[in-house]
C-alpha cells in the first residue's frame, strides 16, 4: 500500500479514536462491538487470504499487516455512534490492503501488423497477424485457368472455411543465411553434404555436394537461406525457442495460407498480368531463362532482376506486411502431408496425421512458373529429408 493510503488510514484512525474518547467520557465507559460483527470482518480478511493463497498470489506484506491490524483495532472499542463509520473504514482499509496482492496486469499482445524482434542476433523479424476466418482452398475454374498441369491438379481442395481464433506471429521475411548461420554458430550444426538444386539448362533438378552457404549461384547474408530440410527447420525453431523463451515453429498450412492471401480472394495477393508479375516478387522470368534456357515455363514478358535468389524485403510487402510470400523460396510448412483437404483442421492448427515422414510446402521460388505461384497452391509428399536450392522457410510465433 502507497504510504499515502497508510497516511489517510491512519489520520482516519486517530480522528476516530478521538470520537471514541468523547463518547466513552458522555457514557461513562467501554463499548466493545458485538462479537459477531467482529468475526464478521475478521473472516472477510481470513477468506481473502485464503483465496489468494489458493491462486499463488501473495497473501501479506508489512505494510499489508498494518492495515489489516489497524482495521481490525477499530472494531473493538467502538460505540454505538461511531461504528458505522469505523466498518466502513475497516472495509476500506481491507480492499486497500487487498490491491498490494493483485498481480501485475499482463502485458497486452501487440497489435496486428506490429512488427518486433526478439533479440538481436539470428532472431527473425516477425509481425502479428490479426485473428480471422478465411476459405482456403482452390475455388473451382482456377487451376484449369492458369494451365497448372493435370498431374498436379486436385491436391488443393475442397475449399473449406478456416477460423484463425489464436494468436499468432509469422515472420516478415523469409529466415535470411545470416539468421541461419547464428544458428549454426550457437549449436555447431555439421553441414548437410547434398543439396538438389536446377541444372544448368533448366530442365529438371541435379543432385549436388552444396549446403546452405554454398548453394552453387552468388548469395547476401540478407537472402533467403536454401539447402534446408524440414528437419533443419525444426532444428532452428527448437533452438529459437530456447534462445527467447517463446515458443517459435513453423507455420501450419492454414496460417500459412491465410498470411499469404492477407484477405485477399483473387489466386495471387498481387497482379495476376504477366508483364506486371515481376514488380512483385521473385520467380521463374526473362532473367532466370537467360541462365537457363531450356526451361520453357519461364514468365518471359518481365524481367525481375533475379536469376537466383533476391535478399529479402526486395520486393513490396503484402496487405499483411509480410514479403515474398509467393515467390523468392518456397516454404516448408509443419504440416503432415494428405493429398487432399478432406478431413482437415478447420481451426487453423497442424495436421499431425496422414504421412508424416513427408511434409507439405507452400508458395513460389526463383525458378517457378506463373502457374504455379498462387496463395492456394500446395506440393505435397515431400520427404522431411529434402533439400533444395529453391526451398527455404520462415517461422512462426504463439503470442
Amino acid at each position: 500500500m502507497s504510504l499515502f493510503l497508510q497516511t489517510l488510514i491512519l489520520r482516519g484512525i486517530l480522528s476516530s479514536e478521538q470520537a471514541h474518547r468523547q463518547e466513552h467520557m458522555n457514557l461513562g465507559g467501554l463499548r466493545v462491538a458485538p462479537q459477531t460483527e467482529i468475526q464478521k470482518y475478521v473472516r472477510f480478511e481470513i477468506t481473502g487470504r485464503q483465496r489468494s493463497r489458493a491462486s499463488g498470489l501473495p497473501t501479506s506484506s508489512s505494510s499489508q499487516e498494518l492495515t489489516y491490524t489497524l482495521c481490525k483495532s477499530q472494531l473493538v472499542g467502538a460505540g454505538s455512534m461511531t461504528r458505522r463509520i469505523d466498518i466502513l473504514l475497516a472495509v476500506s482499509c481491507i480492499l486497500c490492503g487487498w490491491m498490494t496482492t493483485l498481480p501485475p496486469a499482463r502485458a497486452q499482445t501487440p497489435a496486428p501488423g506490429t512488427s518486433f524482434r526478439d533479440c538481436s542476433n539470428g532472431c527473425p523479424e516477425m509481425v502479428v497477424v490479426k485473428q480471422g476466418r478465411f476459405t482456403m482452398g482452390t475455388p473451382a475454374g482456377e487451376e484449369e485457368r492458369e494451365n497448372w498441369p493435370n498431374e498436379r491438379r486436385g491436391h488443393s481442395v475442397p475449399q473449406h472455411l478456416v477460423t484463425i481464433r489464436h494468436k499468432f506471429a509469422i515472420g516478415k521475411f523469409d529466415v535470411t543465411r545470416d539468421e541461419y548461420a547464428q544458428f549454426v554458430a550457437e549449436t555447431n550444426r555439421p553441414d548437410p553434404d547434398s543439396c538438389t538444386t536446377v541444372n544448368a539448362s533448366g530442365t529438371g533438378f541435379i543432385a549436388t555436394s552444396g549446403n546452405w552457404h554454398s548453394p552453387g549461384f552468388p548469395q547476401t547474408g540478407r537472402d533467403p537461406v536454401v539447402c534446408v530440410s524440414w528437419d533443419d527447420a525444426q532444428a532452428y525453431v527448437s533452438w529459437l525457442s530456447a534462445k527467447t523463451g517463446h515458443v517459435y515453429r513453423l507455420p501450419t498450412e492454414a496460417e500459412w495460407e491465410y498470411a499469404a492471401r492477407a484477405g485477399t480472394t483473387t489466386a495471387r495477393y498481387f497482379s495476376d498480368s504477366p508483364a506486371e508479375l515481376c514488380r512483385y516478387t521473385n520467380i521463374g522470368d526473362l532473367d532466370y531463362f537467360e541462365q537457363h534456357p531450356g526451361d520453357s515455363g519461364g514468365n518471359l514478358p518481365c524481367r525481375d532482376g533475379y536469376a537466383f535468389t533476391s535478399p529479402v524485403g526486395s520486393f513490396p510487402p503484402n496487405q499483411y506486411g509480410l514479403y515474398d510470400m509467393l515467390g523468392d523460396v518456397m516454404n516448408w510448412t509443419e504440416d503432415c502431408s494428405n493429398a487432399t483437404y478432406s478431413g482437415a483442421p478447420a481451426d487453423g492448427a497442424a495436421w499431425q496425421s496422414g504421412d508424416c515422414g513427408r511434409r507439405v510446402v507452400r508458395g513460389g521460388s526463383w525458378d517457378a512458373d506463373l502457374s504455379g505461384v498462387r496463395s492456394a497452391n500446395r506440393r505435397i509428399g515431400v520427404l522431411a529429408s529434402y533439400r533444395n536450392t529453391t526451398l527455404g522457410f520462415r517461422v512462426a510465433r504463439a503470442l
